[in-house]
């Protein structure tokens, strides 16, 4: 906001005058420095200088006033936090949504997420500037890592230079899937014994179990198991095989996960 006060001066000696000196508080209004006006019957006549640009000023007279100059309210941004798009949830993953506009001020947004309600310590989405615009704009994070079968509670958050706003705390519940699985190469085969290799992709949860079947059938009749493994947590393990007969081809069934 810019204020302007015309405020009475010292008289002109030898003249019926009323004087006004014009003080600008603040930033000056349009490069006005200042200005002085005498009334001189019914005008205001005086000099001021603009923009370091001095000249006379001519207007008509009237009292003392308080000129207001008002530019346009800075506006913290308006937040909405909207529903996890059910195709986007899985056993691990999901993507959150929203709306932001940011009312003018160059905003950025991310959003907060995390298991208890209200939040507590909750993690947080890499930050994104979405501009100044005056319209709403959709914002989305997708989410990894997460575990099967829990529920998760989610807000958006908007932050300008006028301020920082939170949007409604919404939930998901990620869901149980089937893991994926294949087998690998075998390696270290010799005439009695192998190395089995496979992989299992990271939907598997925490206690899974996984083993191989193998058998010297293409049915896998009368097919042997390797002992059961706890899934390591990461992709790739194995099981070691002995005891085999030289020259007999082993199908191996692939990694069996439960």
């Amino acid at each position: 906001m810019r204020l302007f006060t015309l405020k009475p001066a010292r008289p002109i000696q030898g003249e019926i005058t009323r004087s006004y000196l014009v003080l600008a508080l603040g930033c000056a209004l349009a490069g006005v420095a200042h200005a002085q006006f005498v009334q001189q019957g019914g005008k205001l006549a005086g000099s001021g200088a603009v923009g370091g640009a001095s000249g006379p000023v001519d207007s008509p007279a009237r009292p003392a006033q308080v000129f207001i100059a008002q530019p346009a309210i800075a506006a913290a941004p308006t937040v909405s936090t909207s529903p996890v798009p059910l195709p986007t949830i899985s056993g691990n993953s999901g993507t959150l949504a929203g709306t932001v506009n940011p009312n003018g001020l160059d905003t950025h947004v991310w959003f907060l997420y995390g298991n208890s309600n209200p939040l507590f310590q909750p993690w947080s989405t890499p930050q994104q500037d979405i501009g100044s615009g005056t319209a709403a704009v959709s914002l989305t994070a997708s989410l990894t890592g997460l575990f099967m079968t829990d529920t998760y509670y989610y807000q958006a958050v908007a932050q300008n230079s006028a301020g920082t706003v939170m949007g409604s705390v919404l939930s998901f519940s990620t869901i149980k899937t089937r893991p994926t699985v294949a087998t690998l190469i075998a390696t270290s085969v010799t005439s009695s014994s192998a190395r089995l290799f496979g992989s299992v992709n990271q939907i598997a949860e925490t206690g899974t179990q996984v083993w191989f079947q193998y058998s010297t059938s293409s049915s896998m009749s009368n097919a042997l198991s390797t002992p059961h493994q706890t899934y390591p947590g990461y992709e790739a393990f194995w099981a070691d095989l002995t005891s085999l007969s030289a020259n007999t081809v082993y199908p191996v069934h692939g990694l069996r996960v439960q």
